[in-house]
């Protein structure tokens, strides 16, 4: 706090003027009392104030090292799978039945086709790695919810990002998820509306 010594002797001028014009006191007692009262008004302000200012230097720090953590090599294998379904083929051309059909790594012509027009080489990882990167948003959800992550600085970096990443698997999300953890789905919906917001 910039000014802490500057409110404390303000304050404490104040309390002792207000002994002394409006009480119209001249005991010694008296001008005691206001300085122990002021000095205990402002010991409570200060420590609210470093307290209030820890706990939000804690929530940056979680909210970095949250952001940092979608770097995770567990990710990998989904983020270089989304980067070449956007970069070589339109995403959006891909139907969502046979997207659902590459992801459990069932082999068939439409999927084998998709694999030769994207240059995608492997899948077999690609199961562990979206339901790992649905878990860590669920996370950061956690995160947003409990009020223990710095909102505006989680928006900024991962809303664009969880956005076209929930659209782009949708399909197969809620399929995996209806069956395995109606929690979660739950949770990735609204974490999606609250970044919609």
């Amino acid at each position: 706090m910039k000014y802490r010594w500057s409110i404390f002797f303000l304050g404490l001028i104040i309390g002792l003027c207000y002994v002394f014009f409006v009480c119209k006191s001249k005991n010694l007692i008296d001008f005691y009392y206001a300085i122990t009262i002021w000095s205990i008004i402002y010991t409570a302000c200060i420590a609210s104030y470093e307290f209030n200012k820890r706990n939000e230097d804690s929530k940056l720090k979680y909210s970095i090292d949250l952001v940092e953590y979608f770097d995770n090599e567990y990710l990998r294998d989904v983020r270089d799978f989304t980067r070449a379904l956007r970069d070589t083929c339109n995403d959006g051309d891909v139907a969502p039945k046979v997207l659902t059909e590459l992801i459990e790594n069932i082999n068939n012509e439409e999927t084998k086709k998709l694999k030769e027009k994207c240059g995608i080489s492997k899948t077999e990882n690609l199961k562990r790695s979206l339901i790992y990167l649905f878990n860590y948003w669920q996370k950061v959800y956690t995160g947003i919810k409990y009020n223990a992550v710095n909102e505006k600085y989680i928006k900024h970096h991962l809303s664009d990002v969880f956005e076209s990443q929930y659209k782009r698997f949708e399909p197969w999300l809620k399929q995996y998820l209806s069956n395995n953890d109606k929690k979660q789905l739950e949770d990735l919906e609204n974490l999606l509306e609250y970044f919609k917001k």
